[in-house]
């Protein structure tokens, strides 16, 4: 199961590099010293097929599809495109596409397999954190995380480097 978790990190490590070698090879004009802002995306589900998109290029949701409604776009909301119409959802974008775009898994939502990249965390101290996340309503902080006998300062790193409590 772990190789599997790490295949799949690999493979979105390694589109996140491809998307930024060609971001950086379509910005064209850039002086020295001048900072190039990052890109920031937002989740589309259309009709179960997921992708990111720029909210840099696509302004609104109605650009999309003219059955969106006519909102401004931000970093990280999901668009879901469906036969029942299209729904915006500010900020909700999935744990997967934070990941691809860049930003930390939300340690609130994460799943048992999203825990599982974590060196030293398989199915069943996966499946602990989530009961503890469920008996504390939420995780308040990464210390709520020291509850967990097994839970080390090494572990808490490499955890800090893939979840976030909050933006």
């Amino acid at each position: 199961m772990r190789s599997r978790a790490i295949k799949e990190l690999v493979a979105i490590f390694t589109f996140l590099a491809l998307s930024a070698a060609f971001q950086l090879g379509s910005k064209s004009g850039v002086k020295a010293g001048e900072t190039i802002s990052p890109e920031k995306f937002a989740e589309l589900s259309d009709h179960g097929s997921i992708s990111l998109i720029s909210v840099d290029r696509i302004k609104s949701a109605d650009h999309i599809n003219p059955g969106c409604p006519q909102t401004a776009l931000s970093e990280m909301d999901r668009i879901d495109i469906s036969s029942d119409g299209c729904r915006l959802e500010p900020g909700r974008a999935s744990n997967f596409a934070r990941l691809a775009a860049g930003k930390k898994i939300m340690l609130n939502s994460a799943s048992a397999p999203e825990f599982e990249i974590i060196p030293g965390i398989g199915a069943r101290r996966a499946e602990q954190i989530i009961e503890l996340r469920a008996g504390l309503g939420g995780f308040k902080s990464l210390d709520d995380l020291e509850r967990l006998k097994w839970f080390s300062p090494k572990m808490r790193k490499e955890i800090e480097l893939f979840f976030a409590i909050s933006e």
